[in-house]
This record gives C-alpha cells, structure tokens and sequence, in this order.
C-alpha cells in the first residue's frame, strides 16, 4: 500500500521523470536562493551598515543589530550555499541534456547561466567597489586613501567588501569553467575519435613527463602562493578593516613594543600617547618569538609574524622537499619504505613519519606563540587578559590552523597529487585525521570562551546575547562597548554547534558514515560552506591561513566543473547476473577523456539522482570505449538503483568526472602482482589489459582473483581463456562455502581453483628470486584482502598499492 502511494505521488507531481525532478530541484534551490537573498536584505537594513556617529558618541536607541537582523543573518550564511549548490546542479543538468539534443540549445542555456553570473558579478563589483579602486592589495600611502568618517559603520562596509569581492572572484572563475567547456567539447571530441595510444611506446618516458609537468605545476602554484604570502605581512589581520582607507593604514603600521608598552601590561589601543593607528605590539616582553620588520617607505612596513612565517614555511619548505624527493631515485625509494606503528595498526611510509613530524612542529611553534608569546591586545584597560581568554583564542587559532591543512588533501584535483605523489583517494586520510584535529580545537574554543563569560561574570548571558552595552562594575566598560557589535561571536557557535554535531557522529562511527554516506556529505557540504564564511568572518587572521587551501579547493571545483559540463555518449548498458556475487551493471561509453590503466571517474546518473557522484574505476584499457562494471549493494543504494534503471531503460543521462588516481610506471618493475576480490577486479582488469596490448620487456605479470560465483568471471572472458601466455598468467579463485570443493563451474576459465588462496605462498611461488625492490603489488578488494597483501608486502619488501574509496 505504501509503495503505491509512493508510485501515486510520483506520477502526479511529475518526479517519476528526469525533467520532473530536474524542476523539482529547481523550485528547491529557487526558494533557498530566495530566502537567502531575502535575508540578506533584510540583514543589510541593520544599524550596522547605516546609522553613523562619532566614536563613543552612540545614543541608547543603537543597537548595531537587534535579534531579527541575527536571524536574518543566519538564514543567509545557511540557505544561500545550499541554493546555489541546487540551481547550479540544475543548470549543470541543462548543459548536459542540451549538449545531447540540440548544440543551438546547448549555447542558449549556457547564455541564460552567464547572464545571471553577470550580474552576480555586477553585484559584486558594486559591493566591492571600495576594495577594488585599489585592486585591494595595492592600497598604500595612507595620504592617498581619505580615512572613513566617523568610524560607524565601517566595519559594516567591511563585511559588504568582504563578502562583494567573494561573490565575484567565485562568480568569474565559474563563467571561465564554463565557457572553457563550452569550447572544449566542441575541439576534442573529434580528437578522441583519433583512438591513438594513450600509453606511450617507450614506457620509460611516463614518470619523466609527469615529473617535468608536476614540477611545472608545483611552480606554477608558488607563483600565486609566495605573492599571497607577501600581502600578509602589511593587510589587515581582520575583514573589518577590509577599506581602502584601513589597508593603507595597516600597511604603515609598524611594530613599536617601546613606545606603546606600560611595563608588563602592553596595551596598544588605550595609552596616552599609542596611536593604534601608527604603531602595534603583537608579542608581549617575555616573548620568545618576535615579529621583525622591514621598512620599505614611511607608509609600506612589512611585518613578518611569526604564526605567518612558520606556516609558510612549513607549506613551501615541505612541497619543495617533497618534489625534491620525487626528482632523485635514492630519496624516493627511501620515502616509499614502509613501518608497521602497531598502536595504531598501520603501515606508513617514511614520507608520511617525516610529514607527521614536520606537521608536530608546526603545532608546537603555534601553541608557544599563541599561548605563551602573543599580546591579545588587552582588552581591559591597565589589565592583562583573562587566562581564560588567552587559552579560547589560542584555541580558536589552532582551529583555523588544522582548518586550513585539511583544505589541501579535500581537492580531488590537488597540487597535492602533483607534489607529494599521493593520489586523491590515498590522501583523503589526512583530511579525515586534521578534521578530527579541527573538531576538537574547535570544541576546546568553544568550552573556552564559556569559561571566559564565567570569568567576567556573564554567564551563561553572553551566549544569546548579541550586542553588549553597558558596565561590568570595578572590571570597567566591556571591550566591545565603543568597537562594534560581533555579530560572529554567536553566528559561529550556530555553526560551530551545527558542525560539531553534524559531522563528529560521523567522524567517529566509520560504519555509520559509510551506511549513511548521502547524509553525510550533504551535512558536509553545508558546514563547510558555512564553516568557510563564518570563520573568514569571526576569526581574526584566518583569511592569511585559509585562502590558500580554499582558493585550491575552489579551482578544483572549476576544474571538475569544466570536466563534467557534457553527458557522454552511451554505446551500450548492460544489466550482469552475477549469482552470488550479487548484480553488476556494464556502462560502456565514449567520451573524450584520456586516462591511464587504473584510474578512476566519478559518475553521476541523472536518471538514478540528480545530486549524487561515485567514483568508480575504468574497468577497460585506454583505447576504445570506457567502460564500467558497478556492483549491486543492494536496494536504496545509488547502485542498486542504478542496476533497477539499467534493466528498465535503454539509455541512461551519464556526466563524467575524471580522471582521477596517479599513474603507475611499470616499466621499473621485473614483477608485477595484480590482486582483485570480487568487483574489485575493475582497475586489474584495465592494467592487465593495457599491459598485454603494450607488454614492457623484461616485466612479468601476474594476477590473483578471488571471486564470490564464478559467473563474475565472464567479464574477463576475452583475457582469461588464452592464459598463461608469455610473461601472463592468472590465478582464479571461487571463494563459496555453498560450492562443493574441486567442483569447478562449467565453462570456467584455465586455472580455476575452489577454495580460498592462501595469499603469502601464491604470491610467494611467482616472486621466487627476483629482487624484491622491483617488485609491485597491487591490489583491490575487500579489507581483509587489501591487509593481508600490506602485510606481505612489509614482510617480504615489495613495493604495494592498494585501491579504495572507503571515504
């Protein structure tokens, strides 16, 4: 009965089709979008941006902002990424299905999605306005810049710069993803009709390409990086100060401990005869890291922060040593050897001790400069700060910190994968590892600066209130009473509430992250967009730490939007009854994607879900179609699904994202060892086959497949049956206890055996004496598969790789 209300339902709204849901979502993202404008209009009508009076001079009806422009401002930080993320989907949608049907269309929806990024970006430029006069960075000689007067409501012009230029920048780089797609589909596609060798014939010369272009990449991202790291030493540590007026201001400070210090108690903005314009004092006496100065003119002093310099340090020093290491034979070698750390039970490389260790430094000079050497300005006058205070902005700090390094390995397109040699899927960890990192600092600056409002006596006051007037007794006039009302201070634990509780389930019950993987991922998109905002917003400096790692997390995202701007051409999709192995659903394609033997693409089927992507390995060699075998997990699963639209349909709304994963060059090998477990046999079945078209002198190959039911078997048919042959041979396992022993299924491929391989002695017998240096294991499939071959390898010393995607 249920079922059938459900089919109702969907018949008569129209979502039982493609256009149906596609307009579904559209109508969803309208009225997120919508709210999200609506709010920040009515957040835009705050005191804030409007009533200007003298500093200090304020009457009792100012309020900054009251409680409704709070929730305004709310419901915009959380609606409007959400609706972009809806309508951009949609148009994306569009673009696809037009590219199919009809290329005048194709150019029309293109059109229509560029008019309205035109004037996201007008709006930006006319937010931005004041920023932009001076290209932002290029705001110098304070007699240039007339100074905002009176101070209110600057900080609100701030905020509307900030979040102007954010619109802008994001909304340029979108129209250049799309336009570079609109072209470049209509130039390559007859480029892959060519169906040349995408492996070169001399093997040898792959690693030695990649390299020249990785470090080509790699200088190509100090470039932009260096120049960054230059504007950090002289703009404003804080979005508020976002003016013209305030950089030119900023870039003439200089650092003058003598002359604004009153004996242990500096306190920059309050002594007789301190100009906070003109001079700062960001350490205090008993600091052990200081911040030196270069003075470049009376009005450019470039001030080198020590929180600035060793991040920089540590992201330039360790990406060049990597590529270093990546260059000399020796050294790489050596990186590659694997320790076992039984505590935690697992295997890693000497890169990745020596990046822990570097990583542990970093960590350590910040908790010394935050906790021990930095002067938080002495709010209360002629006191020094709360101890509380001094430990929830230190935390508050170390979040920004692993917030920052967890950007870098999130891109699937990552300089990471140029630099470090570490593809997408095998770096994910470290995002996983430094966002636990982030949840805890995080929850430390939250506990903090409750305890802070317990020290001041206003608690549990402070955590709603949202503008502070008034006296705090004998402690004098509260800090923020003469600034301007922090709007951040509770947006952020809003957000930081929502995230703690959104993804710390998540993070730390693997099994119910990978049940419940859409859920997740959407939580995930909505804190992180938030996330990003709010803390470029609250925390003081953070734009100096995050805009690298968020700047390459955006141009991944154009990347992957130029990518998968265009529906392939489906040749043929195949629904596979595969026993007890379960289903298995054949996409065969054409698109004009070059790839490597092992790689992999993220998909998304219009016709299954309109939101979802899931990588999945090319399962062909890189001549001809592609092609992807994608097993059953079951009903209400994307691949299940998938499987029900595959048996019902003769075609299916297919975009591809990809490719993904590094090359392998196995030419340096004398042994390479393939191991598959059931579906895992995808990447296998691609690098077995791309090996036999093009064999590598003097390099054996071998393969080892554990399967389920042997009717998974057939999809290797055309390999199988002529094996061994030369430097080939395979080794077939039917691993079901329900399959009587030595009762090999009819029609069977050579070298089937029943049983379950004992995984050290089979692969043992065809490495015999060759050196165990130039041999290579890899290997996909389930868990237990995966660890023992790591544990052979460790043993043995052979070079290993595995294949996952468990996220």
């Amino acid at each position: 009965m249920e079922e059938s209300i459900t089919w109702w339902l969907a018949r008569v709204t129209g979502l039982d089709t493609l256009h149906g849901r596609i307009g579904a979502l559209a109508v969803a993202g309208l009225l997120c979008l919508g709210g999200g404008i609506g709010a920040l209009y009515a957040f835009s009508q705050a005191d804030w941006f409007h009533k200007a009076y003298p500093a200090g001079q304020w009457p009792s009806d100012w309020t900054g902002f009251n409680e409704s422009d709070f929730v305004a401002v709310v419901f915009f930080t959380f609606l409007t990424p959400v609706g972009f993320a809806l309508l951009f989907s949609v148009f994306q949608h569009f673009m696809r299905v037009s590219s199919l049907e009809s290329p005048r269309a194709h150019v029309g929806v293109f059109l229509i999605g560029a008019a309205a990024f035109a004037g996201v970006i007008l709006f930006g430029l006319y937010w931005a306005s004041n920023f932009i006069e001076c290209m932002g960075f290029a705001c110098l000689d304070v007699s240039k810049y007339k100074p905002f007067d009176p101070l209110k409501p600057e900080a609100g012009l701030g905020w509307q710069i900030v979040t102007g230029a954010s619109l802008l920048f994001a909304s340029v780089g979108i129209v250049i993803a799309l336009m570079c797609s609109l072209t470049h589909r209509r130039i390559v596609v007859n480029e892959y009709s060519m169906d040349s060798a995408l492996i070169p014939a001399d093997p040898v010369n792959l690693f030695a390409t990649n390299l020249t272009r990785d470090w080509l990449v790699y200088l190509a991202y100090l470039a932009v990086l260096i120049p960054f790291a230059f504007t950090t030493t002289y703009m404003p540590d804080t979005w508020e100060y976002f003016t013209a007026d305030r950089i030119a201001q900023s870039a003439a400070q200089k650092v003058s401990f003598a002359l604004c210090g009153s004996g242990n108690v500096p306190v920059c903005n309050y002594p007789v005869g301190c100009s906070f314009y003109k001079y700062m004092c960001p350490e205090l006496p008993t600091a052990t890291f200081n911040t030196p100065q270069v003075e470049l003119a009376d009005f450019w002093v470039l001030k080198f922060f020590p929180s600035n310099v060793s991040f920089y340090i540590y992201i330039v020093g360790i990406s060049f040593l990597a590529m270093v290491v990546r260059s000399v034979p020796p050294l790489r070698r050596f990186s590659a050897r694997r320790i076992r750390v039984a505590a935690l039970d697992l295997y890693l490389s000497m890169a990745e001790l020596f990046m822990a260790a570097a990583t542990f430094v970093l960590v350590f000079v910040w908790c010394w400069y935050w906790l021990h050497d930095h002067n938080f300005n002495g709010y209360f006058p002629g006191m020094y700060p709360f101890q509380s205070e001094v430990v929830a902005r230190s935390c508050g700090q170390f979040a920004v910190l692993f917030m920052s390094l967890l950007m870098f390995p999130a891109s699937r397109a990552s300089i990471m994968g140029s630099v470090f040699g570490v593809s997408w899927e095998a770096g994910i960890k470290y995002h996983r590892w430094l966002g636990v990192l982030f949840l805890v600092a995080s929850f430390c600056h939250l506990i903090g600066t409750y305890s802070w409002y317990a020290d001041v006596g206003q608690f549990p006051n402070y955590i709603s209130t949202l503008y502070f007037v008034g006296n705090l007794g004998s402690i004098g006039s509260w800090h923020l009473n003469g600034s301007m009302d922090n709007f951040t201070i509770p947006l952020m634990m809003v957000i930081l509430w929502f995230s703690l509780i959104a993804l710390a389930v998540f993070a730390a019950i693997e099994r119910f992250r990978r049940k419940q993987f859409e859920l997740f991922y959407y939580m995930h998109y909505v804190s992180y967009t938030t996330l990003i905002a709010g803390v470029l917003w609250h925390a003081s400096a953070s734009w100096e730490f995050l805009l690298p790692g968020v700047a390459l997390w955006f141009f991944d995202r154009c990347v992957r939007i130029y990518r998968s701007a265009r529906a392939v051409d489906i040749v043929k999709i195949t629904p596979l009854d595969c026993g007890a192995a379960g289903n298995v659903t054949e996409i065969r394609c054409t698109a004009p994607i070059k790839f490597f033997p092992g790689q992999y693409c993220f998909l998304n089927v219009a016709n299954v879900s309109l939101l979802e992507w899931h990588p999945f390995t090319i399962s062909s060699a890189p001549h001809g179609d592609l092609t992807f075998h994608i097993k059953d997990m079951g009903a209400n699963t994307f691949t299940g699904r998938l499987f029900d639209c595959a048996s019902q349909l003769d075609s299916l709304l297919v975009s591809v994202d990809g490719p993904y994963g590094l090359p392998i060059d196995y030419s340096k090998y004398s042994t390479v060892l393939l191991v598959a477990g059931g579906i895992g046999v995808t990447p296998i079945k691609s690098i077995f086959e791309s090996l036999r078209q093009s064999p590598l002198p003097a390099t054996r190959v071998h393969m080892l497949w554990v399967v389920r039911d042997g009717a998974l078997l057939h999809i290797m048919d055309k390999v199988l049956h002529d094996l061994p042959q030369g430097p080939f041979s395979a080794e077939l396992y039917i691993d079901n206890p329900a399959l009587p022993a030595e009762t090999i299924p009819s029609g069977s491929p050579p070298n089937t055996t029943v049983g379950r391989p004992n995984f050290s002695r089979a692969l043992k017998s065809v490495v015999g004496l060759a050196d165990p240096s130039s041999v290579l294991l890899f290997v996909c499939g389930p868990p237990p598969v995966a660890n023992a071959c790591e544990g052979l390898c460790f043993e043995e010393g052979w070079e290993f790789h595995t294949e996952t995607f468990a996220l």
